[in-house]
């Protein structure tokens, strides 16, 4: 009897393990797919940064379209909604100027936004290139 048990231990620590190195492989795989991609995400992110810093000047006026565009909406938007008020419109129509005043507005807050948020990624990524740079001197 204990040689069938300790036989059926072994078994069962046989198919055990190779269970647990498919599951550790899989896993692994899994892990490298997510790894690879985030680099891919990265990648992209930062070669569309790259090509907006190496014109300075192109950014600066996509800087200053972007920062027109969103006042000009936002004045458009509160010209609306002061003109729904001063007059005496019905009180639906009141209600349906404000709402795309409001919505304009929120968009234009949104524009200014994802602007902004390029710049910050872009002054990160030359942050990053001058330690790269630093490192290899």
């Amino acid at each position: 009897m204990e040689t069938s048990e300790v036989l059926i231990g072994v078994v069962i620590g046989v198919i055990g393990s190779y269970i647990a190195t498919i599951l550790y492989n899989k896993n692994s795989e899994r892990k490298k797919k997510k790894i690879e991609q985030k680099i891919a995400e990265l990648d992209y992110e930062e070669s569309f940064l790259e090509k907006i810093s190496k014109g300075n000047v192109e950014l600066i006026r996509s800087c200053f379209r972007t920062l027109f565009i969103s006042i000009g909406i936002t004045c458009f938007s509160v010209g609306i909604i002061l003109v729904s008020i001063a007059m005496k419109l019905p009180q639906i129509i009141q209600y349906n100027a404000m709402m795309i005043g409001s919505a304009a507005i929120m968009a234009a807050g949104a524009i200014a936004f994802s602007q902004a948020k390029s710049l910050i990624k872009l002054d990160a990524i030359a942050k990053r290139e001058g330690l790269i740079t630093s490192l290899n001197h």
